[in-house]
């Protein structure tokens, strides 16, 4: 065999694997990414999700006996989802406007099991009209 046959078979291999850990790459990212739905779609998606929405007042409820936090996320239809959540009350829930929650709906519990959420935070700067 000659040299140039032999540097086409390596390049040609070495292009197969790049090819292949790039697809791999590529469809571990893919899997990765949660999506953010909608509280009906969240209930009806065996994945986990993303669902936001504002805190239903009155509803923040802490189980001492379980040490399991419950309440429930109003989306922007109206549609409202009970959440429960294993870690502590993040400090500034009751004044965010919106939350984000993190995992999977249980229908056998009605429950929404977070594994995290996120507290969105107001601007500073909005409703501020002196911003130049």
């Amino acid at each position: 065999m000659n040299t140039s046959f032999k540097r086409g078979v390596v390049l040609f291999i070495v292009a197969i694997v790049v090819v292949a850990a790039l697809v791999m790459a590529f469809t571990a990212f893919k899997s990765s990414l949660i999506n953010y739905v909608t509280i009906a779609e969240a209930k009806n998606s065996p994945r986990t999700v993303q669902v936001v929405g504002a805190l239903v007042d009155g509803s923040v409820k802490f189980d001492f006996d379980s040490n399991h936090l419950f309440f429930t996320l109003r989306d922007e239809h109206n549609d409202e989802i009970r959440i429960q959540y294993n870690k502590p009350k993040p400090a500034n829930m009751e004044g965010a406007p919106q939350i984000v929650a993190i995992g999977k709906y249980n229908p056998a519990v009605q429950l929404f099991e977070a594994n995290e959420i996120l507290v969105k935070c107001p601007s500073k700067y909005e409703g501020n009209s002196n911003i130049k």
